[in-house]
């Protein structure tokens, strides 16, 4: 069976949003009570567990290059990262969004073959009914959240369990 590949957003489900890229490239929480990737050691656990693989779905890796982020990220987590979606597209002429972040996931799921696969993120934006069940959705708290790491421990627990690879087609 096919290790598992969870695709991630950073803002709003591995820390509070608020996480600013400054012009010299440096990364900071907006509010000094925030840290980056304080909600992160849940889904070190999960990518332990699980044997999966990370995607990153996030602004971040548009704006900074990877071995930034990276480097930004804890270490257990940064290994695991295994690529990147594309850019959501915006308009040029009135920032409107031209491609959603379901599209962005599907398009690279599509590219690389995957089956076993789950999104993280807290924006339910362009995900149509049919596929939610591969979204798990965040609230403000994150991945901090334990309903939401049940959650995500429940969809990757599908796979194991039926021992198939069509547990979520």
């Amino acid at each position: 069976m096919r290790k598992p590949v969870i695709f991630t957003n950073i803002d709003g489900v591995l820390h509070p949003h608020g996480a600013v890229i400054m012009r010299d490239g440096t990364v900071r929480m907006r509010d000094d009570r925030y840290v980056l990737f304080q909600w992160s050691e849940p889904l070190i656990e999960i990518v332990r567990e699980f044997n999966a693989d990370i995607v990153l779905r996030s602004s971040w890796t548009s704006r900074l290059p990877l071995y930034q982020v990276l480097s930004l990220m804890p270490p257990q987590l940064a290994s695991a990262v295994a690529g990147v979606t594309q850019p959501i597209a915006t308009s040029r002429w009135d920032r409107t969004q031209c491609r959603s972040r379901y599209e962005v996931v599907r398009e690279y799921v599509a590219w690389h073959g995957f089956v076993n696969w789950v999104a993280l993120d807290d924006v339910l934006d362009g995900w149509p009914d049919a596929e939610r069940e591969r979204l798990v959705l965040c609230d403000e708290s994150g991945l901090s959240r334990l309903l939401t790491e049940l959650e995500l421990r429940e969809r990757l627990l599908r796979w194991r369990t039926d021992g198939s690879t069509n547990a979520m087609n």
